[in-house]
């Protein structure tokens, strides 16, 4: 990597304003977008969220700058889905979240757009997010991962039924739902 120079966060807020970049370790990330499969997934993953939850006591963001860490060299993410407990939100900026969500949601792609998933999991490691859900939509499969010490580790996989975030036990998502939308689409 010699010669070359490290984005921080300052420079972050001058960039064009795009849903398809991330800053991994000070380097620039641009990904394609999502597929459109991808996108109604997420909403109707969304849409279930924003029916069951407290608006007043818990937040949901879609594609958001998700910091991770300033130094040694900044790095943000953009989660294709989180849940944050409002009580727990330390701090934020208006572009990026400084709090850990209490779930971040990542629907995987074939092309692996955002990269090495073990890299991504450590930046979510690294900032104590206690759970993560991994979705497949080719195969029709939720993988949850817990937060165990300071690594993640797989919980369970879901084809069927439904699934509650650890934080949020009140709450129950469907599956179904999530499979189906992908369905519209063909």
């Amino acid at each position: 990597m010699t010669g070359t120079r490290l984005i921080t966060y300052e420079e972050s807020l001058t960039l064009p304003e795009s849903n398809f970049d991330e800053i991994v370790n000070g380097e620039l990330r641009t990904m394609p977008p999502t597929s459109i499969e991808h996108q109604e997934l997420i909403g109707a993953l969304y849409l279930q969220f924003r029916s069951q939850l407290n608006r007043a006591s818990s937040l949901v963001l879609q594609s958001y700058g998700q910091a991770i860490h300033f130094e040694p060299a900044f790095t943000y993410r953009v989660p294709d889905l989180a849940v944050f407990h409002r009580a727990g939100l330390l701090k934020k900026d208006r572009y990026y979240m400084i709090s850990s969500p209490s779930l971040l949601v990542e629907v995987l792609s074939p092309s692996n757009r955002k990269g090495n998933l073990s890299e991504l999991l450590a930046d979510y490691e690294n900032i104590g997010v206690p759970e993560v859900w991994l979705i497949e939509p080719d195969m029709q499969v939720l993988r949850v991962m817990k937060l165990r010490g300071t690594a993640l580790f797989e919980s369970a996989s879901l084809r069927e039924g439904h699934v509650s975030p650890a934080e949020f036990q009140h709450i129950s998502i469907e599956l179904q739902p999530l499979w189906d939308s992908l369905d519209i689409i063909h």
